[in-house]
């Protein structure tokens, strides 16, 4: 099967040795590579919950 362009969706850890498998695997195919780097934030401080419920 031919491929034309490859998405390779990675987080910040494994980013180096996905990102050299998709661009051999591109190069030996002839296709266009996509890269989405993602990192899930982590929520902000809420602080006193209790605070912002009275009214």
């Amino acid at each position: 099967m031919t491929y034309k362009t490859i998405l390779l969706v990675v987080g910040i850890s494994q980013l180096e040795d996905d990102l050299r498998a998709a661009a051999d695997l591109c190069a030996s195919e002839g296709a266009h590579l996509s890269v989405l780097v993602s990192k899930i934030a982590t929520l902000p401080p809420m602080g006193d919950l209790a605070a912002i419920s009275a009214a």
